[in-house]
């Protein structure tokens, strides 16, 4: 567990593992992004894919080759999380790393934009669902860990 002074001074530090334990749930099986288009309605995950079309409902795992980099960097702030409380790495560097784990659905969502100036190219719309990054950013919002402010421990 974390530390707890009565004063209120220093926050309490949240239990790692039941941190680390939800947040790998979550960056295994959470959607990133759904995209919808005319003829069909998939959603996107990092183990799983979900397809809806005129011709019934299928549930890819035999596309778990394409998913391997997203799958990785969605591992990676996952880990970098567990790195923040332990202290090795600022919270900065840990919410980058977030962004970067949830790019590929915000990537999807500004080519929707796109395909709304230019409608011909693109009759789909995409929506991210960056759940990942948005609980892991309230849990580094709520529950930090005091960081050093010596310059020589940024990490």
């Amino acid at each position: 567990m974390g530390v707890n002074d009565s004063s209120g001074d220093i926050p309490v530090i949240a239990n790692k593992r039941a941190i680390t334990l939800m947040l790998s749930l979550l960056a295994l099986f959470a959607p990133i992004f759904c995209y919808i288009s005319a003829a069909a309605i998939y959603i996107f995950s990092a183990t799983w894919i979900y397809t809806q079309s005129g011709y019934g409902v299928h549930l890819a795992f035999d596309d778990i080759l394409l998913l391997i980099p997203i799958t990785t960097l969605r591992i990676a702030y996952v880990y970098q999380v567990n790195r923040y409380y332990e202290g090795v790495i600022t919270r900065k560097k840990t919410l980058a790393l977030g962004i970067l784990a949830d790019g590929p659905g915000f990537f999807m969502f500004l080519l929707m934009v796109v395909s709304l100036l230019f409608p011909s190219f693109w009759l789909y719309k995409s929506i991210p669902t960056p759940l990942l990054f948005l609980i892991g950013t309230l849990l580094l919002w709520r529950k930090p860990v005091p960081e050093s402010k010596t310059p020589w421990n940024d990490a």
